[in-house]
Protein backbone atom coordinates (compact mmCIF):
# COMPACT_ATOMS: atom_id res chain seq x y z
CA UNK A 1 0.00 0.00 0.00
CA UNK A 2 3.22 2.32 0.73
CA UNK A 3 4.23 1.92 -2.60
CA UNK A 4 1.17 3.31 -4.10
CA UNK A 5 1.76 6.87 -2.56
CA UNK A 6 5.24 6.41 -4.64
CA UNK A 7 2.93 5.82 -8.15
CA UNK A 8 4.57 8.30 -10.62
CA UNK A 9 7.33 8.62 -8.65
CA UNK A 10 11.02 7.99 -10.29
CA UNK A 11 11.69 5.37 -7.70
CA UNK A 12 13.49 1.96 -7.85
CA UNK A 13 12.46 -0.24 -5.11
CA UNK A 14 14.31 -2.68 -3.20
CA UNK A 15 12.44 -4.71 -0.68
CA UNK A 16 13.30 -7.32 2.12
CA UNK A 17 11.69 -9.24 3.93
CA UNK A 18 13.33 -9.28 7.12
CA UNK A 19 15.49 -7.09 8.93
CA UNK A 20 18.75 -8.68 7.94
CA UNK A 21 18.00 -8.66 4.02
CA UNK A 22 17.22 -5.24 4.26
CA UNK A 23 20.97 -4.38 6.26
CA UNK A 24 22.31 -6.65 3.67
CA UNK A 25 20.36 -4.37 0.71
CA UNK A 26 20.79 -1.29 2.18
CA UNK A 27 24.96 -2.36 2.56
CA UNK A 28 24.75 -3.01 -1.36
CA UNK A 29 22.42 -0.72 -2.65
CA UNK A 30 23.10 2.33 -1.07
CA UNK A 31 19.76 3.66 -0.75
CA UNK A 32 18.74 6.88 -0.92
CA UNK A 33 15.99 6.65 1.27
CA UNK A 34 14.78 3.33 3.84
CA UNK A 35 11.50 2.96 4.59
CA UNK A 36 11.32 0.66 8.02
CA UNK A 37 8.61 -1.41 9.67
CA UNK A 38 9.13 -1.59 13.43
CA UNK A 39 7.61 -5.24 13.20
CA UNK A 40 9.40 -7.44 11.54
CA UNK A 41 10.43 -11.34 11.18
CA UNK A 42 13.92 -11.95 12.67
CA UNK A 43 14.76 -8.58 13.72
CA UNK A 44 12.82 -6.00 14.77
CA UNK A 45 13.24 -2.63 13.41
CA UNK A 46 14.76 -0.87 16.55
CA UNK A 47 17.28 -2.90 16.01
CA UNK A 48 17.98 -2.89 12.76
CA UNK A 49 18.33 1.02 12.73
CA UNK A 50 20.57 0.43 15.70
CA UNK A 51 22.75 -1.26 13.11
CA UNK A 52 22.54 0.81 10.32
CA UNK A 53 23.33 3.56 12.02
CA UNK A 54 26.63 2.04 13.49
CA UNK A 55 27.81 0.99 10.40
CA UNK A 56 29.84 3.90 8.48
CA UNK A 57 28.60 2.92 4.91
CA UNK A 58 24.68 2.31 6.03
CA UNK A 59 24.59 5.13 9.01
CA UNK A 60 23.58 8.62 6.73
CA UNK A 61 20.98 7.00 4.64
CA UNK A 62 17.77 8.75 6.09
CA UNK A 63 15.08 6.82 7.46
CA UNK A 64 11.28 6.94 8.05
CA UNK A 65 9.63 4.91 10.25
CA UNK A 66 6.29 3.09 8.56
CA UNK A 67 4.29 0.94 11.56
CA UNK A 68 1.07 -0.17 12.55
CA UNK A 69 2.99 -0.53 15.89
CA UNK A 70 0.97 2.03 18.53
CA UNK A 71 4.40 3.61 19.72
CA UNK A 72 4.83 4.15 23.76
CA UNK A 73 6.54 7.69 24.17
CA UNK A 74 10.19 5.39 25.16
CA UNK A 75 10.10 3.83 21.62
CA UNK A 76 9.09 7.66 20.12
CA UNK A 77 12.23 9.00 22.25
CA UNK A 78 14.29 6.17 20.96
CA UNK A 79 13.62 7.29 16.96
CA UNK A 80 13.94 11.09 17.58
CA UNK A 81 17.16 12.17 16.07
CA UNK A 82 17.21 9.53 14.37
CA UNK A 83 14.93 8.57 12.01
CA UNK A 84 13.75 11.88 9.75
CA UNK A 85 9.49 10.82 10.56
CA UNK A 86 7.74 8.54 11.98
CA UNK A 87 4.67 7.47 9.26
CA UNK A 88 2.08 5.62 10.81
CA UNK A 89 0.06 3.38 8.63
CA UNK A 90 -3.12 4.29 9.04
CA UNK A 91 -2.98 7.06 7.69
CA UNK A 92 -1.96 5.78 4.34
CA UNK A 93 -5.87 5.52 4.48
CA UNK A 94 -6.03 9.43 4.75
CA UNK A 95 -6.30 12.05 1.89
CA UNK A 96 -3.59 13.99 3.30
CA UNK A 97 -0.91 10.54 3.17
CA UNK A 98 0.26 11.73 -0.16
CA UNK A 99 1.06 15.24 1.29
CA UNK A 100 2.61 13.95 4.15
CA UNK A 101 5.35 11.91 2.76
CA UNK A 102 6.29 14.66 0.03
CA UNK A 103 6.53 16.62 2.90
CA UNK A 104 8.86 14.05 4.63
CA UNK A 105 10.70 13.51 1.49
CA UNK A 106 11.40 16.94 0.78
CA UNK A 107 12.94 17.97 4.20
CA UNK A 108 15.12 14.63 3.46
CA UNK A 109 15.92 16.53 0.00
CA UNK A 110 14.43 13.86 -1.72
CA UNK A 111 11.18 16.12 -2.80
CA UNK A 112 12.04 16.06 -6.55
CA UNK A 113 11.31 12.43 -7.16
CA UNK A 114 8.04 13.34 -7.89
CA UNK A 115 8.46 15.65 -10.31
CA UNK A 116 9.97 18.31 -12.37
CA UNK A 117 13.11 16.83 -14.33
CA UNK A 118 11.43 13.57 -16.17
CA UNK A 119 15.21 12.79 -17.44
CA UNK A 120 16.54 12.38 -13.79
CA UNK A 121 18.33 8.82 -12.42
CA UNK A 122 15.85 7.24 -10.37
CA UNK A 123 16.00 7.53 -6.52
CA UNK A 124 16.36 4.06 -4.71
CA UNK A 125 14.08 3.41 -1.98
CA UNK A 126 14.42 0.40 0.25
CA UNK A 127 11.28 -0.70 1.91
Amino acid sequence: MLKQLFAGAQVDFIEASNGPDGLLAAGIEQPDLAILDLVMPQMNGFEVLNRLRANPATKSIPVIVATSKVLPSEERQQLLGQVLAIFPKEHLKDNLADAELRAMLASAGLGDIFGADPQAAPASGLT
